[in-house]
């Protein structure tokens, strides 16, 4: 295997000139489609370089330049088709074919792979996906400035820095120091359940507000038959005056419960710590169950979720730890978030947008196992991939194959 090379390259997109299509590749000893893509020679400009690629791959050569990405992708990868380790700086350049009037293809391109024509909205279908995600953006959001992490480049002297490097190299050279701040979401409290937890907060006419004493803790939802939200906006609870008319816990007068209740935030910010001893009705935990059982060893979830749920458990735990509650100061001791799995086209999923896949379709035409087979190799595990129903047949193959013999090597067995 050849040494890791460093390259300028291009990525074409290349439209028709009446449809909303443009050119793929189709490689012939490898299971993927790609854009035109093609290294930067010498003294050439991407266009220049895209034009030739172009040129060269499809035989199409009356091109109307469009536009180009206004940053380069930096991608570390293997390349298969010419075994080697790449790591490579992207140009992405938008052409339109003025017609469809083309040249022969020189016979060495012809056997790497041949043109097919897609839906420009299927680009995020096309290999590498981490990249295809950036151009799918550009095209959706126009000329925008790349604000995440990368490699920089076209800075003077910071060339090459990673994007902390550079912070700090930077920071440095002004005078200035790093430093980090916290700020917590906000919680919504606005939308109100039947099931959340109650506030135990009990609003008398006299004494304003009083906490319902200890000793009547926890405060319980009444068991009712109809929950159903309010006409004017208030918690469902605030119309079983069974539960909400109570004493005052200083006068002894007439008093409301507070009927708003927590947000599903606030008891799973908790919870996993009382599962370490559920029974308990002397104190929050026994010691000897949460030194034993906490801090978690490894948190790993969705990423919208987890993100959310990692920081209003820390903020509790460091309340809970403050109050000698728990004895760590960190909830988890590791955190990881799986990718999200994107609609075909490269859009989140969302029953608003229709796209969602249903998975009892796929079980009853391929199979359960076929469907676990494709979620595993859909992609790696912490990246965001594209959904694409028609490569579900190649784990479905591949499970007939082991299936089949199986039952070769049963019938070889019963036969010796």
């Amino acid at each position: 295997m050849k040494k890791n090379t460093k390259r300028n390259i291009i990525h074409a997109i290349v439209e028709h000139p009446t449809e909303e299509k443009i050119i793929s590749l189709k490689w012939k000893d490898f299971n993927w489609k790609t854009l035109i893509t093609g290294g930067i020679e010498d003294g050439e400009s991407p266009i220049e370089a895209a034009k030739r690629e172009i040129i060269e791959e499809t035989g199409f050569s009356n091109l109307q330049y469009v536009k180009t990405l206004p940053y380069k992708i930096f991608a570390e990868f293997y390349a298969h088709h010419k075994k080697v380790n790449r790591a490579v700086f992207t140009s992405v350049v938008y052409f339109k074919l003025k017609d469809l009037e083309r040249k022969e293809v020189a016979p060495e391109e012809k056997k790497l792979h041949e043109v097919e024509w897609i839906n420009l909205k299927d680009i995020g279908t096309l290999a590498p996906v981490s990249e295809m995600e950036h151009i799918l953006k550009w095209l959706k959001e126009g000329d925008t400035a790349y604000t995440g992490e990368g490699i920089l480049m076209d800075s003077g002297e910071n060339n090459g820095l990673t994007s902390e490097e550079a912070r700090r190299k930077i920071t440095e050279a002004v005078g200035g120091k790093m430093v980090t701040k916290y700020k917590l979401r906000d919680w919504i409290f606005s939308r109100q359940r039947y099931w959340g937890e109650p506030i135990p907060i009990i609003n008398c006419g006299k004494c304003g507000y009083v906490p319902v004493p200890e000793k009547e803790l926890p405060v319980k939802l009444p068991e009712v038959k109809n929950y159903k939200p309010t006409d004017n906006g208030e918690s469902p609870l605030a119309s079983i005056s069974k539960w909400v008319n109570v004493k005052c816990p200083k006068c002894k007068g007439r008093a409301l419960r507070e009927t708003d209740t927590m947000p599903n935030w606030a008891g799973s910010s908790w919870y996993y710590l009382r599962y370490t001893d559920p029974k308990n009705k002397k104190e929050f935990a026994s010691k000897k169950n949460l030194k034993y059982w906490t801090p978690v060893d490894w948190y790993n979830g969705g990423m919208e979720h987890v993100t959310l749920h990692l920081l209003y458990s820390r903020f509790w735990h460091k309340f809970l730890y403050d109050m000698k509650l728990v004895p760590t100061k960190e909830p988890y001791l590791k955190r990881t978030a799986h990718g999200m799995i994107s609609a075909e086209g490269g859009e989140k999923m969302s029953k608003s947008k229709g796209n969602i896949v249903n998975p009892d379709q796929i079980v009853k035409l391929y199979g359960a196992d076929t469907l676990r087979l494709y979620e595993m190799f859909i992609g790696p595990f912490d990246q965001t991939v594209v959904w694409n129903t028609d490569s579900i047949i190649g784990p479905r193959r591949f499970l007939e194959k082991v299936w089949k013999n199986r039952n070769e090597n049963l019938s070889l067995h019963k036969i010796l």
